[in-house]
């Protein structure tokens, strides 16, 4: 029986991995994160099949992409999405 392990980016559901396939949400994936899902994706089926030990996390997943990909992992961190026009930040109650 196959997993299913979801791929969240920027708090993003953004993929799932089912064995050995992933399976992107065009709808919210970026062109310029697409290493990091592949990377965050190559992660989760290692964890499935065993050769790396679990459980699963996303921030696992992200530093496993940078090493990866070689890369500084300030490069791949989750950044900050601009809020759309016309939304404001919530307060926080005192």
């Amino acid at each position: 029986m196959s997993t299913v392990q979801e791929l969240t980016l920027n708090d993003e559901l953004v993929g799932v991995v089912v064995a050995d396939q992933l399976i992107l949400d065009a709808s919210v994936v970026q062109e310029s994160d697409l290493p990091t899902i592949t990377g965050m994706a190559l992660y989760a089926m290692e964890v499935q099949a065993g050769r790396l030990e679990g459980p699963y996390t996303d921030e696992a997943a992200i530093v496993y992409a940078a090493l990866a990909l070689d890369t500084s992992i300030m490069d791949v961190l989750p950044r900050p999405r601009p809020r759309p026009r016309g939304c404001r930040p919530e307060r926080r109650r005192r």
